[in-house]
């Protein structure tokens, strides 16, 4: 996890560059695990913006997005012709860094089990409307509980994502422009695809901006009223 360092750092974009070079030659790293080690940079950059400042987050989001992007098209590809996607989301991510101060009064990002509400019961289809009920009250941290429960229990997280993404829906694609749905589906995907050689490593943090994209989009007054 040398290059998500390097990434959230003050290195510039040679430096950023090399250390990509550097995981995929020297350190056998596959480009699919390097596009989810630049992914997890990019969430982490995210929580530095206030849950209040929607525009700032839903732009913070776009290193998320390309580096998503850039991980889903070795799903596809191996040729080293689509190599340089990978150093030009690294660079990327690296400038947003640069750019996305630390907000005040924006949320960290929380570490497992500090955070001790939870609710739902033991089945998951009772745990997942009670997360659909947490989303739609807007409280993050009760969703946040029950999601963690959910997932310590077994639980399949397709199906939890699955429950985010139809909150994510509820929210006005014309306010963001579809952002909401799109930032749920790329974590959704990037903390599913996360690779087994990297296991030790907390991705909670794709779970958290998840639930803070759909938590707290704009809502849709005539979807929200049918949901």
């Amino acid at each position: 996890m040398s290059l998500q360092k390097l990434i959230l750092s003050d290195a510039d974009t040679t430096q950023v560059c090399q250390g990509v070079y550097d995981a995929l030659m020297g350190g056998e790293a596959s480009p699919r695990a390097v596009g989810s080690v630049i992914a997890l940079a990019a969430a982490e950059i995210m929580h530095r913006v206030n849950d209040n400042d929607r525009e700032q987050f839903v732009k913070t989001a776009h290193g998320l997005l390309f580096a998503a992007a850039t991980r889903l098209v070795y799903r596809q590809v191996q040729d080293v012709e689509a190599l340089p996607l990978l150093f030009t989301s690294a660079a990327y991510v690296n400038a947003l860094h640069k750019e996305v101060p630390q907000q005040e009064g924006a949320r960290p990002i929380e570490a497992p089990g500090t955070v001790r509400t939870a609710g739902g019961g033991l089945i998951a289809p009772a745990q997942l409307e009670t997360l659909a009920d947490h989303l739609k009250s807007k409280d993050l941290s009760s969703a946040l509980a029950t999601a963690r429960r959910y997932l310590k229990l077994g639980h399949d997280a397709r199906a939890l994502f699955g429950t985010i993404g139809l909150g994510a829906a509820t929210t006005d694609a014309t306010a963001d422009q579809g952002h909401t749905l799109q930032i749920v589906q790329a974590v959704s995907e990037e903390f599913m695809a996360w690779p087994a050689t990297l296991a030790e490593t907390n991705i909670e943090v794709f779970l958290q901006v998840a639930l803070r994209a759909a938590a707290f989009g704009q809502q849709d007054t005539l979807v929200s009223r049918l949901a």
